[in-house]
């Protein structure tokens, strides 16, 4: 019992962080009926794919990364891509929490301090904040993403409560007119997809588990469906108490003119409480450092071995650049692209499907694959393929006329 919690855990806690900010400001366009639909299905679909993600590690007889699966099944060629598509979903998902963390910094700055700087100088500064984080050792940055997600999820709590003794259920958005245009759904899938991103962590749950395949199922189910829950209650009440409290910004929300810091101060001013409006801000800011965090250790920890193993550098300069090679990129894209947060998030959401779908279903029909023992047989049947093909297809094509 103690490995499902702790492991439930981690699989909730992995997914959960900014994109959930996010999901109001794209599914405002469907309204709330369809958005718990459209949750719930994602789930099952996601849920399913960390089976996927588990099979190919019980098969192998160890938890893996991508790369390495990919090495072991296919061969180095698909072991490159897999490091390939892995890196380019985090630069994404940085450049996002980049734009967005600065955003929301920016709008509290404004409405709370009298003081504003330009998006750009407070880019530089998160930025820059970053950077000292990532100078810590790995256990001091693990212990302050615990601390953080502990406050993630204690100031989730006291805001939806606080929403919802605000909330009119007479008077919600159940459907929009736009619930029937094409737009309305492309944004949504791409960034809903990103929201429910465990499965890197599938290699270490595999482990933590001992290759236990009912714990394993169980712990993926429990852990993907905390999210699912929590994204349909911040979801709903935050849609519904701007649509109550303050319906031209509900209005300037769908029409896609809020951005993430519009939207975050949107949200506190529909309420008098300034106990609610801390809190929000705070839930905000937390979330999105949290999972820059989360995301850009990731990225440091591999260019660190890269380094390492391929150049002779002091541990100084091995950091410093490992560092460099995290930030600047993601931090190009922040400083030079307007209205980042929900693109970088939908490019990731594409990539995403790639990582933990198209991939892993072409690692499992190799023949080395197949000659081993199956521990998930649903995952391997032909209408579970099929309808994973059909979504990850839908995914790419909604990212793809997004960029067009």
């Amino acid at each position: 019992m103690k490995k499902l919690i702790l492991g439930s855990c981690l699989v909730a806690g992995t997914s959960v962080g900014a994109g959930m900010i996010a999901l109001p400001m794209v599914l405002c366009k469907i309204g709330i009926l369809p958005t718990i639909a459209l949750i719930l299905t994602l789930w099952f679909f996601m849920y399913l794919s960390g089976l996927l993600g588990l099979e190919l590690n019980l098969k192998r007889g160890k938890g893996l990364t991508l790369a390495e699966l990919g090495n072991f099944y296919r061969g180095p060629l698909t072991s490159h891509i897999g490091s390939l598509c892995l890196m380019s979903l985090i630069y994404a998902l940085l450049c996002a929490y980049l734009y967005g963390g600065a955003s929301i910094f920016q709008s509290f700055f404004e409405a709370h301090l009298g003081y504003g700087l330009s998006l750009q100088h407070i880019v530089l500064i998160y930025a820059l904040i970053l950077s000292v984080v990532f100078s810590f050792s790995v256990s001091s940055i693990l212990q302050i993403n615990k601390v953080l997600l502990g406050a993630l999820l204690g100031s989730f709590g006291l805001l939806i409560f606080g929403f919802f003794t605000k909330i009119n259920l007479l008077h919600m958005p159940t459907f929009t007119p736009s619930v029937w245009e094409l737009n309305s759904w492309t944004l949504a899938l791409p960034i809903l997809s990103t929201a429910f991103g465990f499965q890197v962590i599938l290699p270490i749950l595999t482990n933590f588990c001992n290759k236990d395949p009912v714990l394993l199922k169980r712990t993926v189910f429990w852990g993907s469906l905390i999210p699912a829950v929590v994204y349909i209650f911040w979801t709903v009440c935050t849609l519904a108490i701007l649509y109550h409290a303050a319906p031209q910004k509900y209005v300037l929300l769908t029409l896609g003119k809020l951005d993430v810091g519009q939207f975050v101060q949107a949200l506190t001013e529909t309420t008098a409480w300034p106990l609610v409006q801390t809190i929000a801000n705070t839930m905000s800011m937390i979330a999105i450092l949290k999972s820059s965090i989360g995301v850009g250790l990731a990225l440091f920890e591999f260019w660190q071995e890269k380094l390492i193993k391929h150049i002779s550098l002091s541990p100084l300069k091995t950091k410093g650049s490992s560092i460099a090679l995290t930030i600047l990129p993601s931090l190009g894209f922040a400083l030079f692209v307007p209205a980042l947060f929900l693109k970088a998030l939908s490019f990731a959401g594409m990539i995403n499907v790639g990582i933990i779908i198209l991939l892993p279903l072409w690692l499992l029909t190799s023949q080395k694959a197949k000659a081993l023992p199956s521990f998930y047989p649903l995952i391997s049947t032909k209408i579970v393929k099929i309808l994973f093909l059909i979504l990850g297809g839908l995914i790419m094509l909604c990212e793809i006329i997004n960029m067009i």
